[in-house]
C-alpha cells in the first residue's frame, strides 16, 4: 500500500522505508512543514507520557488538516544562521518497542473519532532503538481531539485550533449516522474444545446505518479483545485486532442492509485458566464506520467463569457506560440503548434479535 506523505517526502511507499533511508534522508538540513514533522527521543527517565502525548497530538492536528508525515526518533533539532529550526545528523531514535496494534490501540483510545486510515510502521535503526512513522491522510470526519483538545497544522506546528477554524470544521460535518454492537451467541459446539486447548465464543458484530438518506461507503469495523484473539485465515496465528474491510458483498450500507457477521473469539486454555483466578471481566470494544463517517465505538466485558464449576461465560454490556446488562450465553440477547426511542428503538432491537433490519 502506498502511504502518499511518505513518498511525497522520502520517495518510498511508507512499508519500504529502512535505517539507510532515514540516516540518508536527514544527513541535509530538513525543515518542517504543514505535512512534516519530527519528533527526536532524548528524554528524561519516565518521561515515555510526555513523549507519546506529543505524537498524539500532532497525529490529531494533522488528521484535522491536511494530513502529513510525523517521523519520531528524528534528529535532535538545531536553529540555522537565519534562526529556522531545522533538524540533521545523528537519529535521535525511540527507546522502546511498540508493536503496530500497540501504536493503532494508543491512537484509538487518545483520539476521538478514531480514524482507521492513519498508516504505522517502525524502523530498528539500531538495536532496541526504533524510529517510527505516521503516515496520516486528511480526515473526512474531522474534527478530532485529543486530551479533550482540538488541534491544528498552523505555521509548520501543531497548535489548539482557533474558534473560527474549529466553527468551519464543525459546520462541514455530513455523514450517515452509525451505530455498532456486539452480540454473544454462545460457543462453538457448547464445549470447552480442549482437542485444540482453546476456548472458541461465538460473537456477532452489527454495524448498522440510521441513517434513511444517506448511504455509507467502504463500511469496516475493528474488533478487539483483552485475552484471546481471533484466527488469521492466512497465517492461522491469534492476533489481536480483527480488520474487516473490503467486504466485496457490501459496497454501500444503506438503512435498510446492515452489516452483520459472526466472529470466533478464541482463547487459549492456559490463558482462560490464569484470568480466571484474577476474578475480573474481560473487556472488547468494537469500532465501526466508513467512508464518510466517523468511527463509532462500543465497549463491553466478558465474565469468564471457572470451567470447572460453570461452562457458561456471561457478558455485560456498556452501550452506554450508564446502561449495564447481564447476558447469558445461550440466550437470545441484544444490547438497549438507553437514547433509542420510537419506531428507530424498535427498528434497531428487530436487527439485533434477530438479525435483519425492518
Amino acid at each position: 500500500m502506498t502511504s502518499s506523505f511518505t513518498q511525497a517526502h522520502l520517495g518510498k511507499s511508507l512499508e519500504n522505508i529502512t535505517a539507510i533511508d532515514l540516516i540518508s534522508y536527514f544527513a541535509i538540513d530538513r525543515d518542517e512543514s504543514l505535512t512534516l514533522e519530527f519528533k527526536s527521543f532524548y528524554q528524561r527517565e519516565g518521561d515515555i507520557k510526555y513523549k507519546e502525548a506529543g505524537v498524539l497530538k500532532a497525529i490529531c492536528a494533522f488528521l484535522n488538516s491536511n494530513g502529513g508525515l510525523l517521523i519520531w526518533g528524528a534528529p535532535i533539532s538545531t536553529k540555522n544562521t537565519e534562526g529556522h529550526k531545522i533538524c540533521r545528523g545523528d537519529l535521535s531514535p525511540v527507546e522502546k518497542r511498540y508493536s503496530k496494534d500497540d501504536l493503532i490501540s494508543k491512537i484509538s483510545s487518545k483520539i476521538f473519532p478514531f480514524s482507521p486510515s492513519v498508516q504505522v510502521n517502525s524502523v530498528e535503526v539500531e538495536p532496541g532503538k526504533y524510529v517510527y512513522l505516521f503516515d496520516v491522510p486528511e480526515s473526512l470526519s474531522k474534527p478530532h481531539q485529543f486530551d479533550d483538545k482540538y488541534y491544528i497544522r498552523l505555521d509548520g506546528q501543531s497548535k489548539p485550533a482557533p474558534h473560527y477554524i474549529l466553527d468551519a470544521l464543525f459546520k462541514q460535518l455530513r455523514f450517515p449516522n452509525l451505530n455498532v454492537f456486539l452480540r454473544l451467541d454462545g460457543f462453538e459446539n457448547s464445549s470447552m474444545n480442549f482437542p485444540e486447548r482453546s476456548i472458541k465464543i461465538l460473537i456477532t458484530c452489527f454495524l448498522i446505518n440510521s441513517s434513511k438518506f444517506l448511504h455509507e461507503y467502504d463500511p469496516y469495523y475493528i474488533v478487539s479483545p483483552s485475552l484471546g484473539g481471533f484466527i488469521n485465515r492466512s497465517s492461522g496465528e491469534i492476533e489481536n485486532f480483527l480488520h474487516i474491510y473490503d467486504i466485496p458483498s457490501l459496497k454501500a450500507l444503506t438503512y435498510d442492509i446492515p452489516l452483520i457477521r459472526q466472529e470466533v473469539l478464541t482463547i487459549p486454555i492456559e490463558l482462560y485458566y490464569k484470568w480466571c483466578e484474577k476474578d475480573v471481566p474481560i473487556p472488547i470494544w468494537i469500532v465501526g464506520g466508513g467512508k464518510l463517517s466517523p468511527p463509532v465505538k462500543s465497549s463491553y466485558t466478558i465474565k469468564l467463569v471457572d470451567a470447572k464449576q460453570n461452562k457458561n461465560l456471561v457478558l455485560s454490556s456498556r452501550v452506554p457506560i450508564k446502561n449495564i446488562m447481564n447476558l447469558q450465553a445461550n440466550d437470545l440477547n441484544y444490547f438497549k440503548h438507553d437514547d433509542w426511542k420510537g419506531s428507530e428503538q424498535e427498528r434497531l432491537e428487530d436487527v439485533l434479535k434477530n438479525g435483519r433490519a425492518r
